[in-house]
């Protein structure tokens, strides 16, 4: 009984799979045209052809991989072997052919294949509104002005945003914190779950600060631009009602336009309401009179 695989591995890959759906956009016989003098070359000739090559470039960028990490995940993946040409019983490169690879292509050349590879992809449909998107930023803002990130507040920026994290037993901790010009997440653990006995505020927060603090220096604040269709009202801080005009202690929030709270809060039953000043006085005796 024959038990192997007979079926091209394209035909076990989902249509829908994010490798189906690059290895549709880009055409790469197009893209690496301009690379075909190198197919003669020491690294055209370890019978991978070019092609696949800057496959295999391509993948490591999406995936974000060291070539020791991509010699790996070539061995072991199949969609990401079939994405770089490669059939099932194909042997792939060990991790010495990635840099000879990216040496004879050239650092100029490389960057404006990637850029073509880019300029390929159509932007992805807007899956939230810009209103919901610019509320969460701002929630996750004041995790640092007013939350368990908040110190980060000696970096002196007002476009950072965030969030700690840590998991049960305090085995894993991190942060991960934005502006709309870069996205950073430090995370700590042990490989065997071991606890850290520390959360991520404590633990994960002050490597990120320091980071950005080097990311970041020298640029200017880069925020979020604040949609049309949101409001800053002063609410409760209580009961998220519109604040008492008695109140002082009512603080301000965005909200939708369509979401605005329309109840006014009551007062508690102890307030002590301030005296009215000698204008508002006059004033009132004024309307008094005015109904007689």
């Amino acid at each position: 009984m024959n038990f192997g695989l007979t079926t091209p591995i394209k035909n076990l890959i989902s249509k829908e799979h994010p490798y189906s759906r690059f290895n549709q956009l880009l055409n790469f016989d197009q893209l690496t045209s301009p690379l075909k003098d190198l197919e003669n070359s020491e690294v055209g000739r370890h019978g991978y052809g070019i092609s696949k090559g800057f496959r295999m470039l391509v993948l490591q960028f999406i995936e974000d991989l060291s070539d020791r990490e991509l010699e790996r995940f070539l061995q072991e993946n199949m969609v990401g072997k079939w994405f770089c040409g490669f059939e099932l019983e194909e042997a792939t490169p060990d991790y010495t052919y990635f840099s000879k690879l990216r040496q004879k292509i050239g650092t100029t050349r490389l960057s404006k294949l990637f850029q073509a590879c880019e300029d390929c992809l159509t932007p992805a449909p807007r899956v939230i509104t810009a209103q919901n998107a610019y509320l969460i930023n701002n929630a996750l803002q004041d995790v640092i002005q007013h939350g368990t990130g908040r110190a980060a507040l000696v970096l002196h920026r007002s476009d950072l945003a965030g969030k700690t994290g840590t998991t049960n037993n305090q085995a894993d901790a991190w942060f991960s914190g934005f502006n709309t010009d870069i996205v950073t997440t430090v995370w700590i653990g042990f490989d065997d779950l071991e606890s850290l006995y520390e959360y991520g505020a404590q633990a994960a927060l002050p490597i990120w600060i320091n980071f950005m603090r080097e990311a970041l220096k020298g640029k200017s604040e880069n925020s979020m631009p604040q949609p049309t269709g949101l409001v800053s009202v002063q609410i409760d801080p209580q009961t998220g009602l519109l604040a008492n005009p008695a109140q002082t202690n009512g603080i301000f929030e965005i909200f939708r336009q369509d979401h605005v709270p329309t109840e006014v809060a009551p007062l508690p039953d102890n307030t002590v309401l301030p005296a009215p000043s000698q204008d508002q006085t006059a004033q009132n005796q004024s309307k008094d009179e005015s109904l007689f």
